[in-house]
C-alpha cells in the first residue's frame, strides 16, 4: 500500500472557505431562526431522550454516597 497523497494547498483553501460558510449558515439557522427549536423538537426524539435516564455517570450523587478510592 502507498501512503495517502497529501491534499493540494488549493484543496485545503477551498475546504477552509467552505467550512467558514457552512459554520455561518448553521449558526444563523440554529441561533437566529425563531422556529428552529420547535422544528428540532418535532423532527427529532430530543424530548424522549431528555426523559431517559442515560449517561456514563450519575447526574448528581446522593448526599450519603461516599466515594471509594
Amino acid at each position: 500500500m502507498h501512503p495517502p497523497v497529501s491534499p493540494k494547498p488549493e484543496w485545503r483553501t477551498l475546504m477552509n472557505e467552505m467550512a467558514i460558510v457552512a459554520t455561518g449558515e448553521y449558526r444563523s439557522i440554529v441561533f437566529q431562526e425563531p422556529c428552529f427549536v420547535e422544528y428540532f423538537r418535532l423532527a427529532t426524539p430530543e424530548m424522549k431522550y431528555r426523559r431517559m435516564n442515560i449517561g456514563s455517570r450519575p447526574s448528581k450523587r446522593r448526599p450519603s454516597a461516599k466515594r471509594r478510592d
